[in-house]
């Protein structure tokens, strides 16, 4: 288990092409992947309740990954949290995670008890930034079957653990100078879930 850390933008993103360096740190892009990320709970969202969250990444490299984080400490954008990230080899359906290390985490939950709660597609160019950690901008469609509820765009810095707090915390504040920026205090799966429930409730107002 690791603690991952990360900063979420949002707002008017930065154009990146052309630019080969965020306050002195080096910037390089690494590679553009098509994304489908499925995020799985009980009926009665007992891991969402937990603050917790499970999912299967399904990337068009093949690199598909199953993933689960804890609860997230939030202050000012920086996202900290537990996570479990591992292969998923050509997984299509969380019945096939066999890993105990996400299971324990799971505290009982059969793995017949979950289903989908939401599904957002997502295009990722990332980046990554010398010494820093990783760059990822995202361009998500969140869909229930095949309609898309919502669009949105995020800018996220993955921070190594090592990072210099001084050069990190320059980086963050050069990107939100380079676009109309703010921190948000949502995950892109909270904005998923918001969405589908969004829908769910204009049915039952017009059926």
């Amino acid at each position: 288990m690791s603690i991952e850390r990360e900063l979420k933008l949002t707002g008017v993103l930065p154009k990146l092409d052309g630019v080969s360096s965020i306050a002195g740190v080096k910037l390089q892009l690494q590679r553009i992947e098509k994304q489908i990320n499925t995020y799985f709970d009980t009926p009665d969202l007992q891991l969402r309740r937990s603050g917790s969250s499970l999912r299967l990444r399904r990337v068009d490299t093949g690199n598909h990954v199953f993933t689960w984080k804890g609860q997230s400490q939030i202050v000012n954008g920086w996202h900290s949290k537990a996570e479990i990230e591992l292969p998923a080899g050509n997984a299509q359906s969380i019945l096939e995670l066999q890993h105990p290390e996400i299971l324990e985490q799971l505290h009982g939950i059969a793995l017949t008890d979950l289903v989908c709660i939401c599904r957002f597609d997502t295009t990722r160019h990332v980046y990554t930034l010398e010494n820093i950690g990783e760059l990822a901008l995202d361009d998500v469609q969140v869909k229930q079957d095949e309609t898309i509820l919502e669009t949105f765009s995020e800018l996220e810095l993955e921070a190594l653990p090592d990072a210099p707090e001084t050069t990190l915390q320059n980086v963050a504040l050069t990107l939100t100078a380079m676009g109309r920026l703010e921190p948000s205090k949502l995950s892109k799966s909270a904005r998923a879930l918001a969405a589908v429930e969004r829908e769910i409730k204009r049915k039952v107002q017009s059926s």
